[in-house]
């Protein structure tokens, strides 16, 4: 009946069949599924539909609150400065502009980001997956804080004066 109704639709005796193939396809693979999940295999269930992947029960605001509010050795330890320093440095980059708060990440969380993955040399999934947002969202944040960074730089670094 689905060949008939292609057939129709479209021109081509060709694109008809593919048409009608497909689904045929599509209709075996959802019998196929459906089978699957009655006698309880929910691995392929789960190979087709999402699932969360970040699942930790706090966020990664909740652990740069935690760092910034507990021992000091620890902020250091975290971000390679002490809490006071970091919290100067959020104040300076959100005062020019070169940061601010969005939706989902505060200027804490994007400083902590940049700063321990600097700090501790770690990869973009290592990031993703200590602070639970995406690798995108991890690099975007991470740049603007770069930028903002280097913007800094006339007024905070000094190179040396030559003597030749």
């Amino acid at each position: 009946m689905a060949g008939a109704n292609n057939q129709r639709v479209f021109s081509s005796t060709l694109v008809a069949d593919l048409m009608t193939f497909l689904d045929e396809e599509e209709d075996y693979w959802e019998e196929v599924h459906a089978l699957l999940i009655e006698e309880g295999d929910f691995s392929f269930h789960n190979t087709i539909y999402r699932q969360p992947c970040r699942t930790r029960p706090f966020t990664g605001h909740e652990l740069i609150h935690d760092i910034l509010r507990g021992h000091p050795d620890r902020g250091y330890q975290h971000f390679r400065m002490t809490t006071t320093m970091f919290t100067r440095l959020r104040e300076e980059l959100v005062g020019r502009g070169f940061i601010q708060n969005t939706r989902h990440l505060t200027a804490d969380e994007q400083l902590g980001i940049f700063l321990f993955g600097t700090g501790h040399a770690v990869a973009n999934r290592v990031l993703a997956e200590t602070f639970q947002h995406s690798g995108e969202t991890i690099s975007r944040h991470f740049n603007n804080v770069l930028r903002g960074v280097v913007e800094l730089r006339h007024d905070y670094i000094q190179l040396p004066l030559s003597n030749t």
